[in-house]
């Protein structure tokens, strides 16, 4: 299948951004650092080639989800805070503002796996912080300073830089016990298929987070680890972020997506089958689990490919569900997976495009259903022919159908009911019961109620 315009561009940027990756990241290791720090510069241009490599996967997968480019941003945000150490003005400023962004930016990771979106307002809140952390809070240490030798120092002014410094070092703590806590209550209320794909990330981003703002005081004040060494220690497992991330790709936690351009030429190639439909949108939107169910108006239900009645998705769980309409009318509903796909629009633009080829399934669906109301009826006919009936009671003087809204009526269902299993009007099911009466010589009687002389008969066959 030619790949769409959009594939093949997507394909070229990736490409330069492989390549531009590849050229940048050994730059660090020219760096005229200083001779404690040309290990960690070796460090960081490996923490940026992992970055960039799980980035452009991920892209690469799913192209309409934002965790390939926020990844890959974290890629060139790591090379930027390793300019810190050039000594070239601009250089050294630009990794000074940004010594810290990777830190904000791998938070955002953590919360916005595996959909990419921000859920729910805890992790909008913390991410926030996160940000403002590295950057608002961080200013002042570099502006009031003189300490860190920074060419955008303005001057001193201690009483700054310490209120600055506590207030960023208990924002940073509260950052990674919530974040802990967001990934541990995401990773215990999933199911045990979904647990098995995100527990790499999730559990190894617990643990990196809560590395970071406390290896200080580990590593420094227990065992009395140099600083240089600490600030080595956390750029490594930063870089393992990445790593766990692409070992949750790779067992089946991230599936690849397709344009909506593809769409159609997909099922060019695949056929209308329902199935061919389902795998054709599981395959757009990402989720392998992907359900679709067809409208029945007449009764008032959703149905499966099979014809057998299935609930919509209800209450805050993981699966949710979006309707499809053609020219007006609902034909069907897609069921997914909203932890994987948080943006609903994406869904209903795939069903959408497809909308005429499920208003055909949906009446393939609807055949299959009004055969399985057929065969449980005849099912029920049988039994009731398999009993002896007497012969004056008129009821072997009844239509199939007849006897099937009799039996109905004798388990007690209202004419909506039984139109509703035998796929009916309600008009319908009044004409059969009025002829079922003359057929049982049950006429109007002021003092007689003839449904339930009719039920009554059936019953006592």
């Amino acid at each position: 299948m030619r790949p769409s315009p959009a594939v093949r561009s997507l394909r070229v940027a990736l490409v330069v951004i492989a390549v531009l990756g590849v050229l940048l990241a050994p730059t660090l290791l020219l760096i005229d650092a200083e001779a404690d720090a040309r290990g960690a510069m070796a460090l960081y241009a490996l923490v940026v080639l992992v970055y960039l490599g799980a980035g452009i996967l991920a892209w690469w997968r799913r192209p309409g989800n934002r965790m390939g480019p926020l990844i890959v941003v974290t890629g060139f945000s790591v090379y930027a805070g390793a300019l810190f150490n050039a000594h070239h003005p601009v250089l050294v400023a630009i990794g000074t503002v940004l010594s810290t962004a990777t830190l904000a930016l791998v938070v955002h990771i953590l919360h916005a796996f595996p959909s990419g979106y921000l859920r729910g307002r805890l992790s909008r809140l913390v991410v926030a912080l996160a940000y403002v952390n590295s950057t608002v809070l961080e200013a002042p240490e570099y502006l009031f300073s003189s300490a860190r030798e920074s060419p955008l120092f303005v001057a001193e002014a201690p009483a700054v830089l310490a209120v600055a410094a506590v207030t960023q070092r208990a924002v940073g703590v509260a950052i990674a016990l919530a974040t802990a806590a967001v990934l541990l209550r995401r990773l215990r209320s999933a199911d045990r298929a979904n647990r098995r794909t995100l527990i790499s990330l999730l559990a190894y981003g617990t643990f990196a987070i809560l590395f970071i703002p406390f290896s200080s005081v580990i590593l420094e004040g227990f065992f009395g680890v140099d600083p240089v060494w600490r600030s080595i220690a956390q750029l490594a497992v930063m870089g393992g972020v990445p790593i766990a991330f692409t070992f949750g790709v790779l067992r089946g936690g991230f599936a690849r997506t397709a344009g909506l351009s593809e769409l159609e030429v997909w099922l060019d190639a695949s056929g209308d089958a329902p199935s061919a439909i389902r795998a054709a949108l599981a395959r757009t939107v990402g989720d392998p689990d992907l359900e679709v169910v067809y409208w029945v108006e007449e009764r008032g239900i959703h149905i499966d490919d099979e014809g057998t009645a299935v609930a919509l998705p209800v209450g805050r769980g993981r699966r949710t569900s979006v309707e499809v309409e053609l020219d007006g009318r609902r034909i069907a509903a897609v069921i997914y997976d909203q932890h994987l796909i948080a943006d609903a629009q994406s869904v209903r633009s795939a069903a959408r495009l497809v909308a005429l080829r499920l208003d055909r399934a949906r009446l393939t669906a609807e055949l299959h259903a009004s055969e399985r109301a057929l065969a449980a009826s005849r099912a029920r006919i049988e039994a009731a022919d398999a009993a002896a009936i007497e012969p004056d009671t008129g009821i072997e003087r009844l239509t199939q159908r007849q006897r099937e809204v009799l039996a109905l009526m004798a388990a007690g269902r209202t004419n909506a009911a039984i139109a509703r299993e035998l796929v009916l009007s309600e008009k319908s099911v009044v004409n059969h019961i009025s002829r079922i009466f003359d057929a049982l010589d049950l006429p109007v009687a002021p003092d007689d109620h003839r449904r339930v002389i009719a039920a009554m008969r059936y019953l006592a066959r």
